[in-house]
Formats: structure tokens, sequence, C-alpha cells
């Protein structure tokens, strides 16, 4: 069987892609999400779409299939949230989604100089993308409702 590449476009993200992303959102992502926060993949979404940062959305075949951002920490400091959430389509490629994070990366940071969050120790892809992107992950662990998280972390000069 021929497997044939998606077209794939890279956009600051708006409203009407939140649905599309919640619905099919990866199950690590929505078991993360709603250990660290108690929220629904559309309520995540929502809410880095309206934090004070960058967000963006990737598509394939213009279907919104992930939305990555940092978040402002708070209104007075240049540290920020980095987060990403997505649909197992948009994992699926590995290099295609490492090679199109890190073209946002230098962007998504702009304005910040440290960066930061959270990430269950049981989400692997998630783990594997922060590490492909330079962060440094604390070794111990904390327990967020009966799930291991790890901060990660970055300085950026």
């Amino acid at each position: 069987m021929l497997k044939t590449r998606k077209q794939v476009e890279i956009r600051k993200s708006i409203q009407a892609d939140i649905l599309p992303i919640a619905h099919r959102m990866r199950e690590d992502d929505v078991e993360e999400v709603w250990a660290s926060s108690r929220s629904s993949p559309y309520k995540a979404l929502r809410k880095g779409l309206e934090a004070q940062g960058n967000c963006w959305t990737i598509l394939g075949d213009g279907i919104p299939e992930g939305m990555i951002g940092v978040s402002r920490g708070t209104l007075l400091s240049n540290r920020g949230i980095a987060w990403m959430l997505g649909t197992d389509v948009l994992v699926a490629d590995k290099r295609l989604f490492i090679t199109l994070t890190k073209k946002l990366f230098d962007e998504a940071i702009a304005g910040f100089n440290y960066l930061e969050n959270y990430v269950s120790t049981k989400n692997k892809i998630s783990l594997r993308w922060v590490e492909s992107m330079g962060f440094e992950i604390e070794e111990k662990p904390i327990m967020v409702r009966g799930v291991p998280f790890k901060k990660f972390f970055m300085e950026i000069k």
C-alpha cells in the first residue's frame, strides 16, 4: 500500500481549531490534562489559546491536528509555560513532527527568558519531545492526583 504524506500547514491558532483536536486528542494527552488540572481536552486547548503568549496550530490536509504554545506565566515576568497537545495523526510521522515543532520553537519563545512546565511520566511521546527541544528534565517526579509528573525547564539566553 502506498503511503502518502499529508500537506502540512502551520498558522496562528483560532477558536475553530479547538474542537477538531479536542475530539481526537491523544489518550496520553487527555489523561495528562485531566490529572494535572481536571480539564477536558476542549478546556485545556481553549485555555492555551486564550492565555497571554503565543499559540499555533499544525494542520494536516487542512485539518487541525495539534496546538503548541508558550503561555506567559505572569504579566510581570518573562517566564513562560511551554505546552503542546495533539492527535495521534500529529505524532504519526515523528521526524516531521520534530522538524515542525523545532521550526516553531524560536518564534514561540520570543520574549521569554525562562520556560517550564510539567509532563506526566506516562506520556512517553511528550517526554521525548521535551528532550528533543532541549529542555532539562528534573529527575525526581512529583505526584499530582496519583500520577507522577516531571518538571521540565529551559533558560533562554
